[in-house]
């Protein structure tokens, strides 16, 4: 195709690095480049909002993966934002199906004037203790599935009737750390360090080397179940729990320590 006939769409990475993004694209006149995915580049300390003609979003943001259709050669730029959500400055805000009330919180410790809240049967969070065992990870999995389960679940209890040839574990939880979800992990896994997510892929799909999971795995046929983020900062927290709280998504923190949660 001769130059002349095309429109370059070229991209600059605002101080970014990428690995593998396509430095440019072209098109006929009246045709469209797809914007390369972001996943692959990185700024310390930013987040990734999209493109725009200046870098900034003030001048129309332009989405990663959507149709661009040139009217002449242009350049976008990257546009790093802090992550800040002024959208929810000053809020407080839970994920969907909990709600924790003002007189759940009650004084734990005088001293310091620390406070947690106390559970209720219709406050829609879990607290799973795992004792002396180092099944931290599973603990965390199984307060996501209680979670998962209690919002949606008249569509799992009709899978879970729909599949009796299925070993499927009590979905209760006793208001004291005890849950049925929690012991099936104890009966199937060593008393060892894991991930969160390792545990919900293996719970839900099945992806793992250990006999009982995949309980639900015709369900999510192909389908991403988790997706971790490593290497939080302030920027990319604000990020993902915007997104989630937008999402109705659920949210785990693992914190880099041996693999505690």
């Amino acid at each position: 195709m001769p130059e002349s006939e095309t429109y370059t769409v070229t991209f600059d990475l605002k101080g970014g690095i990428d690995n593998g993004m396509p430095k440019k694209l072209s098109c006929r006149p009246g045709g469209f480049v797809l914007l390369p995915s972001l996943n692959n580049t990185y700024k310390a300390g930013f987040v990734r909002d999209g493109y725009s003609p200046d870098g900034t979003a003030t001048s129309g943001l332009l989405k990663a993966e959507m149709e661009f259709f040139p009217t002449t050669d242009t350049t976008l730029c990257i546009v790093w934002g802090d992550g800040s959500s002024p959208q929810y400055a000053g809020e407080e805000k839970w994920v969907r199906g909990v709600t924790v009330a003002p007189q759940d919180w009650k004084t734990w410790w005088s001293e310091y004037g620390e406070k947690t809240a106390f559970y209720r049967p219709d406050a829609g969070w879990y607290d799973v203790y795992q004792g002396n065992k180092e099944l931290c990870w599973a603990a965390v999995a199984s307060d996501m599935l209680l979670w998962w389960y209690n919002t949606n679940r008249d569509a799992v209890d009709a899978y879970i009737a729909a599949h009796p040839e299925r070993s499927f574990p009590s979905f209760d939880y006793d208001g004291r750390g005890g849950s049925g979800i929690f012991s099936y992990f104890e009966e199937h896994w060593t008393d060892k360090g894991n991930q969160p997510t390792v545990g919900l892929n293996w719970f839900l799909t099945g992806n793992a080397a250990v006999s009982g999971g995949g309980l639900f795995r015709d369900l999510f046929v192909e389908k991403e179940v988790t997706t971790r983020t490593g290497l939080v900062t302030k920027a990319t927290f604000n990020n993902v729990l915007t997104k989630a709280l937008e999402e109705n998504k659920i949210l785990g923190i693992e914190i880099y320590a041996y693999g505690h949660m």
